[in-house]
């Protein structure tokens, strides 16, 4: 025990890093004296000394971390955790750093411009080793804004030079309460991205709606998607209702080019076909979901060229293989004898590339131009 003692009083935290826990317990007890009233005394005093304690704990971890050198900007894991336990010793923690490389790829703040509660920062994303990097580059929601404050804050793709190869983000945060938002550090990591995006638009898709099965067995799944077709009114189907065609491996959605040339959609599948009680169904699989954002639709043209929107579009997952598959089964109210009179047409955007990460930025929110 003494030795443990001897270890603890040589550890000094920094003064900075002090004042900002002090003030985040004096905001508690601010907060603690407005809710006064609505608790009984024993459960202020209870809830007083739980904090006071979890505090005094936090400077003893947070002092024992600074002592052995483990720092939040060199050990994720260690950040993420502080900023659970106190979102300004996290930030006080992170060195600054305006650029970060990884797996070929560099990330770097461009700029910022701070002005009254909101900051507007742009990001530049390039390819050092290759071209996995175009105008179609989508953080595809793996992006973090950290900061240690009230805020909200989004980031959104903004250019692209196709001469370096670089594409922009940027990034707008708001502070709460219309606080002036300047003198602070902001953290923004990415995970991974997606780019080389391909658009297939309307076009044919090779299926024989004949072929569809008559006796075919539907099961009951947990609906995580529902969704009516524009045209349709019929606001009848309920999601705990919806029976759908088993889930499986089928054949990749064929599409027909402009040209008439074929094409061949990997990671994308018609996995059933069906026809009961006057509605047709197809069912559309898409492989790894969390890796790509292969997505799309299906739709009917008549004979006469006009459009036929699908009555519902039920979706669902399945883990298959170690990853998420993607069902979404498109329903489409029409005669059994008329089936052969309709075309399938595809809307589908297709990824082409995915890169992990992570990358990591901390900056402070002040005006700089790079």
């Amino acid at each position: 025990m003494n030795q443990y003692a001897q270890m603890i009083s040589r550890v000094k935290a920094p003064e900075k890093l002090i004042e900002n826990v002090l003030v985040e317990q004096r905001e508690y007890e601010y907060w603690q004296a407005d809710k006064k009233a609505d608790r009984q005394k024993w459960g202020m005093k209870f809830a007083g000394g739980v904090f006071r304690g979890a505090v005094m704990a936090c400077v003893f971890c947070v002092c024992f971390v600074f002592s052995m050198q483990v720092m939040a900007g060199s050990v994720p894991q260690v950040y993420e955790w502080l900023y659970l336990v106190s979102p300004k010793t996290a930030q006080f923690f992170m060195p600054v750093k305006k650029v970060s490389e990884n797996a070929g790829i560099r990330m770097e703040v461009l700029s910022a411009y701070i002005h009254d509660n909101v900051a507007e920062i742009y990001i530049s994303m390039e390819d050092l080793e290759g071209e996995r990097i175009d105008e179609t580059a989508d953080l595809y929601d793996s992006y973090s804004i950290h900061q240690p404050f009230g805020a909200t804050g989004h980031c959104q793709r903004v250019g692209y030079d196709e001469e370096t190869g670089q594409v922009l983000f940027l990034i707008t945060v708001s502070q709460w309460d219309d606080a002036k938002i300047a003198g602070s550090k902001m953290t923004f990591s990415v995970r991974e991205f997606i780019s080389q995006k391909t658009e297939y638009e309307y076009l044919p898709v090779t299926l024989d709606l004949n072929s569809a099965d008559r006796d075919a067995k539907f099961v009951g799944k947990w609906i995580n998607g529902l969704s009516r077709g524009f045209d349709v009114s019929d606001g009848e189907v309920q999601r705990e209702d919806i029976k759908v065609l088993p889930p499986g491996k089928g054949t990749p959605v064929e599409l027909m080019g402009e040209n008439g040339e074929e094409i061949v959609i990997e990671g994308v599948e018609i996995s059933g076909i069906a026809y009961a009680e006057g509605k047709l169904h197809i069912q559309k699989r898409t492989e790894d979901i969390f890796a790509n954002d292969n997505h799309g639709y299906f739709w009917l043209i008549d004979e006469n060229g006009e459009v036929v929107d699908y009555l519902y579009k039920a979706s669902y997952h399945e883990k298959e293989d170690g990853t998420y598959t993607d069902y979404e089964e498109f329903v489409f109210e029409v005669a059994e004898e008329d089936l052969g009179k309709y075309t399938v047409v595809a809307h589908l955007w297709i990824t082409g590339t995915h890169v992990e990460g992570p990358w990591r930025v901390t900056f402070p929110l002040e005006n700089a131009d790079n």
